[in-house]
């Protein structure tokens, strides 16, 4: 906006000294010449806003957005006998997965989408879970599942971690000591 101005009056300062060298002095105090200037510079002020600086660009929405509401879990902190070392939630580096017990039953499919937010010293990201029911058969129940097993293509240094995981209609977050 100051670049603008600076403009008009750059260009202001430039017809007034062009109209004072080119004309008398007496024909200067005329009004009509001076109503003559101002409608110059009048011109130069609109052509000077509709430039393609000023223009801004329009974003669309799509049309047709999916919007999740997703179930918030708990980790289910005593049920830590499900795991071989007793830790839950767990991170079990051999098949890449984090492992997680819930205080509720819940349901969901091999198939379902998967998000993982990993939060940890060398910053955060996100990456593409999977959910993983082979090998993870603790944690079926009657009705469908007391947990998760969700397998990230992401190698784990030792470190401390905040992950939050969206999967199916659910999303859970837990803190995470890697060893």
């Amino acid at each position: 906006m100051m670049n603008k101005f600076k403009a008009l009056l750059i260009a202001a300062i430039l017809l007034l000294g062009l109209a004072a060298c080119s004309e008398s002095p007496e024909k200067l105090e005329n009004e009509e010449d001076t109503a003559s200037v101002a409608d110059t510079v009048d011109t130069v002020q609109q052509e000077t806003e509709e430039t393609a600086e000023t223009e801004k660009p329009v974003v669309e929405r799509p049309e047709e957005v999916e919007v999740i509401t997703y179930t918030s879990l708990t980790i289910d902190e005593e049920d830590t006998d499900r795991f071989v070392n007793g830790e839950n939630p767990t991170y079990d580096a051999e098949t890449g997965c984090l492992v997680f017990v819930v205080t509720s039953e819940i349901e969901y499919d091999a198939d379902d989408a998967c998000s993982v937010g990993i939060s940890g010293e060398d910053g955060a990201y996100t990456v593409d879970g999977t959910i993983v029911l082979e090998g993870y058969e603790a944690l079926e129940s009657m009705n469908g599942y007391r947990g998760a097993a969700i397998h990230i293509d992401e190698t784990l240094t030792p470190g401390n971690y905040l992950f939050v995981i969206n999967f199916s209609t659910y999303t859970v977050s837990f803190r995470y000591t890697v060893q």
